[in-house]
């Protein structure tokens, strides 16, 4: 029970942190839960800097085409956030994805896929498709 909208807590290491939410009032079922959040904790004693330089794991699964619409799934790192041609994606539960895309030129198009940690590291996933209208 928080009196405040804020809570404190004690990490013993420093690293890298994940939080998420759910909120509950009384004997209510509990809200859905807020997607997760990474945080990193360094250390005031010595000079260590944690540096992430890792890409975030992309993973997509095969598309789905409907004509001109493209289904596209997977799953990447959680706290990661996700483009596909430039247009931001939600992320759920535990970094799995979906998204319709359409394309309007007839004829092979590309579709790009990126994955961008908070640290600025990012993964690319470039899927060539081929359109044709009936």
């Amino acid at each position: 029970t928080l009196a405040k909208d804020s809570a404190r807590m004690r990490l013993v290491n420093p690293g890298t942190y994940f939080w998420r939410v759910a909120c509950r009032l009384g004997d209510s079922p509990s809200s859905e839960w807020s997607s997760a959040r990474r945080f990193r904790v360094y250390s005031s004693v010595s000079n260590e800097s944690l540096e992430d330089t890792t890409p975030p794991d992309l993973t997509i699964y095969p598309m789905q085409q409907l004509g001109r619409m493209f289904i596209i799934e997977g799953t990447t790192e959680i706290g990661a956030s996700i483009t596909i041609n430039g247009e931001r994606v939600e992320l759920g539960v535990a970094g799995k994805f979906r998204k319709t895309v359409e394309m309007f030129k007839e004829g092979w198009n590309d579709i790009l896929i990126v994955a961008t940690d908070p640290s600025g590291n990012h993964s690319e996933h470039r899927e060539r498709v081929f359109v044709e209208v009936y």
